[in-house]
């Protein structure tokens, strides 16, 4: 990055090149991993969709490739935000934006502005702790758990048993699938997670048609791991993470074109927005993805009187308090969905309202220099 005549950073927009060989390995081991999963996952399904309608396989890969590459261009452009505030530092405009941001926000009584932008890129590593504690098995039942690709064999006296449940920080009784999917949410391999949810919702469906009705409702695991996710989704990625950052770029890009009374340069307002664009739209993603697990919460609450009704009466306290957790996720979901809808649409406000009298004085220097 380099000072630009404004006294702030930019980099070269080559630096995004370095970008494409992780890309390209990230979606090559997505591709590897992908075919493990796609087979059994589209016999349940019957076909694969891309926005509820019907695709074929080239346009579904490209697709959420695209989805993809998307989500790891959000990390790059935080990075790079990151690093341009710092090399910020060292230019000449870099102090008076410190003092300049105690009398902007009540926040800078409390801390610096260097310090919030360092704890917004920080954020990403909470994502890590999290995943870690739904995935990782305790010390107990580490040396237990089988990680190779299941097979069975056609004779049942010599079929494998594999153990693929266990203990984590966060799960009792994990589910390894749905560990390995939490892996795929936290890398964004969106070319994983493509039909995840409504897997789960046949799997459950067929559960619930074919089960015992007395039994307990092991299926509705199934929802749960998809509540789950959901809360990570929109918490983790959402508000503690992506809704921070967008907050954080937005503050420092208004204070930086109010400093310069919105004498900015072209290449730093197109870095700067192309940081903040990507924030909102991922934003706008995960309230979605979030949307879609709180409706199916929704569907099978309406069953759950039925199901309650049904089961035997050593399971029914069990099935009680499984349906008091979906209730419980489902208010969390709807919760942080509105929180972080309407912090998205504030900075979206925001960023236009600063957009408008910065747009109007390039051109106005464009046309002046012609002249």
């Amino acid at each position: 990055s380099v000072c630009d005549d404004d006294h702030f950073a930019v980099y070269p927009w080559w630096t995004w090149m370095a970008f494409v060989p992780m890309a390209i390995a990230s979606i090559a081991l997505e591709w590897i991993s992908h075919r493990y999963i796609l087979i059994s996952r589209y016999q349940v399904l019957g076909e694969l969709q891309v926005l509820r309608c019907t695709a074929t396989y080239q346009v579904w890969f490209g697709c959420h490739m695209i989805l993809s590459l998307f989500i790891s261009t959000g990390l790059a452009t935080d990075s790079a935000f990151l690093g341009t505030f710092l090399k910020a530092r060292k230019c000449q405009g870099h102090l008076d934006m410190e003092q300049q941001w105690v009398h902007f926000s009540s926040l800078g009584r409390y801390t610096s502005l260097t310090a919030l932008v360092l704890a917004s890129w920080v954020a990403n590593i909470f994502e890590l702790f999290w995943v870690l504690g739904q995935t990782v098995p305790t010390c107990a039942d580490l040396p237990q758990v089988d990680y190779e690709v299941a097979s069975a064999s056609d004779d049942e006296h010599l079929a494998p048993i594999y153990n693929t449940r266990y203990d984590t920080c966060c799960e009792k009784d994990q589910n390894h699938g749905a560990a390995l999917m939490a892996l795929a949410l936290a890398n964004g391999s969106e070319i994983l997670l493509a039909g995840d949810l409504p897997y789960a919702a046949k799997k459950a469906f067929r559960g619930f048609s074919t089960s015992d009705a007395a039994a307990f409702p092991i299926y509705l695991e199934h929802i749960r791991h998809q509540m789950v996710s959901g809360l990570h989704v929109i918490i983790v990625q959402g508000v503690l993470t992506n809704g921070f950052q967008l907050v954080v770029q937005v503050c420092v890009f208004a204070l930086r074109c109010f400093m310069c009374e919105y004498d900015v340069t072209w290449e730093f307002v197109a870095q700067s927005s192309l940081a903040i664009v990507v924030e909102i739209i991922a934003s706008f993603i995960q309230i979605y993805k979030a949307n879609q697990r709180r409706r199916l919460a929704v569907i099978w609450a309406q069953e759950s009187e039925q199901i309650i009704r049904g089961v035997r009466s050593s399971a029914k306290s069990k099935t009680e308090k499984l349906f008091a957790r979906l209730k419980t996720y489902e208010t969390l979901l709807t919760m942080f969905m509105v929180a972080q809808f309407l912090l998205t649409v504030g900075c979206a406000v925001a960023i236009i309202a600063t957009w408008i009298p910065v747009i109007k004085h390039l051109r106005a220097a464009g046309e002046a220099n012609r002249t």
